[in-house]
């Protein structure tokens, strides 16, 4: 395809999508995926699963939480399960498309309708890497003939997409094997022939939308829906979004926070974002952005990061902002590149792109800049300062600063009308005020992964004043956060102490700690979180015993092993409320059996069964 006829394409869909849906001056923060849409249910969001958030899985995937807010339901069947860093060291959720004795097919059923009746215009993006050469299908809605889908059969039926009436047959390689991809489906009821595939953010083909008033249309993720099960997907899927009527604008923000997060690369004509790449440093995380095309105005996001941008002074036509992070950690220390007036700064480093659409640099003027960060609760405001690497060598040694920082909510600080942010520009925060009068200095917080899968927790400092206690927390997300245990602190101290904790259940896959130290008065602040990835194949030394067994059974496995420990009859029935528990430790537990019939039963570990005879 010719630079001038892709270009034509790619317009025209621009066009068209702008003209299709009411544009829209949005002035609140989104936080949806790249900075679209809100994840409070309030927006045209309308389902968001990301693999790496919000999931519960013992062994295989129990919960899955929809983060746009609008509480959609999921419904797992079969033995999903998380693979962790599966894509560009990101989570995905892995289908096998298997189904073998009493086992049911891979797949997450919702309760969102995606009926082309109730929603003509609506655009799902799917990323997924398929690991078979005819994968099934990743998403549908089709009980009966007539649904929206998309998937691959192989033969006649290679990537395959549902127009909602009809199916549209090979369309481009949407389905590479062992390769992630990033999909998106435009449905366009209201006009002909003007409804878009888009694989990596270039347009693969157009097509014209149904209504067909499909009776049945819930939206289901890991096949092409309900009752299809010679369709079930095997791959993973790392990321799923929904939208309603979103205009191709808004695409721009989605589809380059999708190709920097998982490392795909996409279209030209949607690719502004720069600095994901190795060569300009790997921002890859929690990209978002702000622009303007033609009508269509994004003046403020967030994204699913902790920056928030807003209120651009020079935002016209053809003008975007995105901005991306490192994933460095998000406590000061005294060791990073700094002006020498500053005692510490952070190491995550965000950078920018601020460029037209065609990739030349601009400037949308003087910008809000926010920063969500609990972490330097116990610092004084006043001595936060924004650091702009405004000559763009990598260093923040000669960094521009700037104070004025106002804390507008517990946590949460600003920096207003900030002009020194440039194209290709790293900002970061520091701070003037010495660390060393803080009430702990904190050397290092880990977390280490041990061979019996419990998760140990380590720390130390350096120096303790007026320190009463610390506070481990554990998440699954790295947002939504439970106490794991508390220790006390040594009060005041000046020599190095080091303290330790150890998770006996941890959750499998990705999870997050963090740490939190209280002073006697009441002040605190928090240690950077720390990441640790769980496999749920790690190799166990389980023994049950004796066996036959009359009266008393002795488990031995380590605490996380037995944190699911069940007793079942031959019938398959659960009988664990019968048999009570004479003893545990670390090391093994005691069951009492003596309650039960005579006959065959089954003790079941976190990863392990063992049948038992019972006398």
């Amino acid at each position: 395809m010719s630079c001038y006829f892709y270009c034509f394409t790619m317009m025209k869909a621009v066009l068209f999508l702008l003209a299709v849906v009411c544009s829209l001056q949005v002035a609140y923060t989104q936080t949806g995926p790249g900075g679209i849409g809100s994840a409070d249910g309030s927006s045209n969001l309308k389902y968001w699963l990301n693999a790496s958030v919000g999931i519960i899985s013992e062994n295989k995937i129990i919960s899955i939480e929809d983060l746009s807010g609008n509480s959609v339901k999921n419904t797992i069947t079969g033995g999903i399960k998380i693979n962790p860093s599966s894509i560009n060291g990101y989570d995905a959720i892995t289908f096998d498309g298997v189904r073998s004795g009493n086992k049911k097919y891979d797949q997450i059923a919702t309760d969102l309708s995606i009926n082309n009746g109730l929603h003509p215009n609506i655009t799902i993006i799917a990323v997924y890497k398929p690991t078979s050469a005819t994968p099934g299908g990743v998403w549908g809605d089709k009980k009966v003939n007539g649904g929206r889908y998309i998937m691959d059969n192989g033969g006649y039926y290679s990537n395959v997409v549902g127009t909602g009436a009809g199916t549209l047959i090979g369309v481009g390689d949407i389905f590479p094997e062992n390769k992630p991809v990033i999909t998106s489906v435009a449905f366009q009821n209201s006009s002909s022939s003007l409804s878009y595939v888009f694989k990596n953010g270039g347009v693969e083909t157009t097509f014209t939308a149904f209504s067909s008033g499909v009776a049945s249309s819930n939206f289901t993720i890991g096949t092409i829906g309900l009752g299809h099960n010679d369709n079930t997907f095997h791959g993973d899927i790392a990321e799923v979004i929904v939208y309603e009527e979103v205009s191709a604008f808004n695409l721009y923000f989605v589809h380059n926070y999708l190709s920097a997060k998982y490392d795909i690369e996409i279209s030209s004509f949607f690719d502004l974002y720069e600095h994901d790449t190795p060569l300009n440093g790997n921002y890859d995380h929690d990209v978002a952005g702000i622009g303007q095309l033609l009508s269509d105005v994004n003046s403020s996001a967030r994204g699913s990061g902790i920056v928030t941008i807003s209120n651009p002074t020079n935002l016209s036509n053809n003008k975007f902002m995105f901005w991306g992070h490192d994933n460095g950690g998000l406590e000061m220390n005294k060791n990073f590149d700094k002006p020498t007036d500053l005692h510490a700064r952070i190491e995550r480093v965000w950078r920018v792109s601020e460029v037209d659409i065609i990739k030349r640099s601009i400037d949308v003027g003087n910008v809000d800049l926010q920063f969500e960060l609990p972490e330097l609760e116990a610092l004084d405001v006043e001595s936060l300062r924004l650091l702009v690497d405004t000559d763009n060598d990598g260093s923040f040694e000669n960094a521009t600063s700037i104070d004025g920082a106002i804390e507008v909510e517990n946590g949460i600080f600003q920096f207003n009308a900030v002009g020194v942010i440039t194209d290709h520009a790293r900002f970061t925060i520091g701070t003037v005020q010495n660390l060393d009068d803080l009430p702990i200095v904190l050397n290092y917080f880990e977390a280490e992964v041990a061979s019996s899968g419990e998760v140990y927790l380590e720390w130390e400092t350096s120096t303790e004043i007026n320190n009463d206690y610390f506070t481990v927390y554990r998440s699954k997300t790295g947002q939504d956060w439970e106490t794991l245990g508390t220790i006390d602190g040594a009060g005041n101290s000046s020599v190095t102490l080091r303290y330790s904790m150890m998770d006996h259940n941890p959750y499998q896959g990705t999870s997050f700690y963090r740490l939190k130290q209280t002073d006697f008065d009441g002040k605190f602040e928090y240690s950077d979180i720390v990441r640790v990835v769980v496999f749920d194949d790690l190799e166990v030394d389980i023994k049950v015993y004796p066996n036959p067994v009359i009266t008393e059974i002795k488990v031995e496995a380590s605490v996380a092993e037995r944190s699911q420990l069940r007793v079942y009859n031959a019938m398959g029935q659960e009988m664990t409320f019968k048999v009570p528990f004479i003893k545990q430790n670390d090391y093994f537990s005691v069951l009492d059996f003596s309650n039960l019939e005579h006959g065959m039963y089954y003790i079941k570990t976190r990863s392990t069964t063992k049948r038992i005879l019972k006398l």
